[in-house]
């Protein structure tokens, strides 16, 4: 037997068969009474997809439950989806950076080769800066200071690990790139994209500190 504690934590396919089968329905009668197909209720069953919120409230009548009983696990989907968005987000940005600064950096045929060591060490604080977001997004706050995290509910601590972590992303792809570049041959104008991504890490930083942090 299942404690209500059990039945909330569990996922929302497996609530939906629960549900189903305490009405004794099969998935084309749920179906009718939602007035969707039964293919789709096989695939929420299956994790595979997840209703919008007029279903949700006409599922919650129907079950005779209280729509916050799927709308925390919404909260915990939506929470997973922004993980998977920051994550491919960084990826993608530096890949586009990188690239972007290689073909520029090679398209001047006036750049000279530069080992400075101050550009090694942009490099290889945007790795760590990378790393710190990555690790951020994920769901792990222990990085990001107990004073900007003080007054961030445990609600929404999953978002606003997200954000910090697109934070220290965003920056540490500027860093990186902007030193592998300059590293390998002098850009002048790679410090551009280096100030375009502090600017907007610190917008993702003041947003996410007035959003979260009560």
């Amino acid at each position: 037997m299942q404690t209500t504690e059990e039945k909330i934590n569990m996922p929302f396919k497996d609530k939906l068969k629960a549900l189903r089968a305490q009405k004794n329905i099969t998935q084309e009668q749920l179906a009718e009474q939602l007035h969707v197909s039964r293919s789709l209720i096989a695939k929420w069953e299956n994790g595979r997809g997840y209703p919008d919120d007029d279903t949700i409230n006409a599922m919650a009548d129907y079950f005779g439950v209280d729509k916050q009983y799927f709308i925390e696990d919404d909260e915990k989907v939506k929470a997973k989806t922004l993980q998977i968005i920051g994550f491919a987000f960084l990826s993608v940005l530096v890949l586009v950076l990188v690239a972007s600064l290689f073909a520029l950096s090679f398209l001047n045929s006036n750049l000279t080769t530069s080992f400075s060591t101050q550009y090694i060490v942009i490099t290889l604080l945007g790795i760590l800066l990378l790393v710190l977001g990555f690790i951020n997004i994920s769901g792990n706050v222990r990085f990001i200071h107990r004073y900007q995290r003080r007054g961030v509910n445990t609600e929404n601590m999953p978002k606003y690990a997200v954000f910090m972590g697109l934070c220290n992303g965003i920056i540490g792809a500027g860093c990186f790139s902007v030193g592998l570049i300059q590293s390998i041959r002098y850009f002048g104008e790679a410090w551009y994209f280096l100030y375009a991504t502090i600017g907007v890490g610190i917008i993702i930083l003041v947003y996410a500190q007035s959003r979260f942090a009560n």
